[in-house]
C-alpha cells in the first residue's frame, strides 16, 4: 500500500505571505507535514480543515461526552 503525504502551511499572516509572494522564503516553520496509510485518510484529513477554514477554536462535542 502506498502511503501519502500532505503539507500544510499555518498562520494568517504567513498564509496571507505566501499569497502576496508565492514564496515559502521565511515561512518553512510554519509548514507541518502529514503522513497517511491511503488516500482517502488524507482525503478525509483536508476535508476536516476545509470544513474549519473561518473558525478560530472548536471543541469535539464527542470526546466530552465521554468525560460525563
Amino acid at each position: 500500500m502506498k502511503k501519502t503525504n500532505v503539507l500544510i502551511l499555518f498562520g494568517e499572516n504567513e498564509v496571507r505571505q505566501y499569497e502576496n509572494t508565492n514564496k515559502l522564503d521565511g515561512l518553512i516553520e510554519n509548514i507541518s507535514k502529514f503522513k497517511f496509510d491511503t488516500e482517502n485518510e488524507k482525503k478525509s484529513f483536508l476535508l476536516g480543515l476545509r470544513t474549519g477554514i473561518g473558525w478560530q477554536e472548536f471543541i469535539i462535542i464527542e470526546e466530552l461526552l465521554n468525560v460525563f
